[in-house]
């Protein structure tokens, strides 16, 4: 049936759930250090970070989600129950009463903490496909090292373009910025989902074509992509699978 006045939908796929536990661990400072969200360096880069309220009602730095909008796998975890199965947790019940108990969320949440990242699976020559993720300005959202983990990423929100805006806000996040998604075990998503989609909602089925959907802040990246020869593109994208 007809949808309420003022709903939106956004489509979105899941998140990949590795390494988790190792984004949790990273000290704030690290993240908030790399927040520029007036562009003062002038580098056209402006991330910010998405500080939320959490389920205490405390102030906290948002690092999970697509618009990094929960800032612990606990509440992310109790969020999955009560709006992915609508079951109440401690966290979040309902009438005084949690159909889930704490103890089960709690090993829910130990469980989703330490899925392991995947080994990298790079070969000598994808060096060169890592130094031209360098040169044509990946590296400056999809950071190479982040509290010295391997991930790919900066956890802040960052202005995609209007191609990629939902239409949704969460917390300081509006439509068209996006949390940096990390890169590990990127190249894993055709073997662990039977296919390969990319993007909050799945758009895009190739990496090359996720790349392509980028603007805002990533467009001047994009069209360095593109303007590489083919041989030098595909030696990125070996990269970014390895």
């Amino acid at each position: 049936g007809p949808l309420a006045s003022g709903v939106t939908l956004s489509p979105r796929i899941a998140n990949p759930m590795i390494g988790l536990g190792l984004l949790q661990s990273i000290h704030p400072a690290d993240i908030l250090s790399l927040s520029d969200p007036v562009d003062a360096n002038h580098d056209g880069i402006s991330g910010k970070a998405n500080l939320v309220r959490d389920a205490k009602g405390e102030v906290a730095l948002g690092r999970f989600g697509w618009k990094a909008s929960t800032a612990s796998l606990l509440e992310q975890s109790a969020l999955a129950y009560r709006e992915d199965m609508g079951l109440s947790t401690p966290l979040f019940p309902e009438e005084g009463r949690a159909e889930v108990s704490e103890e089960e969320l709690e090993r829910v949440t130990f469980y989703v903490a330490h899925l392991a990242v995947p080994a990298p699976r790079h070969l000598p020559e994808d060096l060169r496909g890592k130094r031209l993720f360098r040169e044509v300005g990946c590296a400056s959202c999809h950071r190479e090292r982040l509290g010295g983990l391997p991930a790919y990423t900066d956890l802040l929100l960052h202005d995609m373009g209007e191609a990629l805006a939902d239409g949704v806000a969460e917390g300081a996040a509006s439509p068209a910025e996006w949390r940096t998604p990390p890169l590990w075990g990127i190249g894993l998503t055709r073997k662990v989902l039977g296919e390969g989609v990319y993007l909050h909602d799945g758009r895009a089925q190739s990496l090359e074509e996720a790349i392509l959907w980028h603007g805002g802040e990533a467009e001047e990246a994009k069209r360095r992509f593109m303007a590489l020869p083919k041989a030098d593109r595909e030696a990125l994208l070996r990269f970014l699978r390895g």
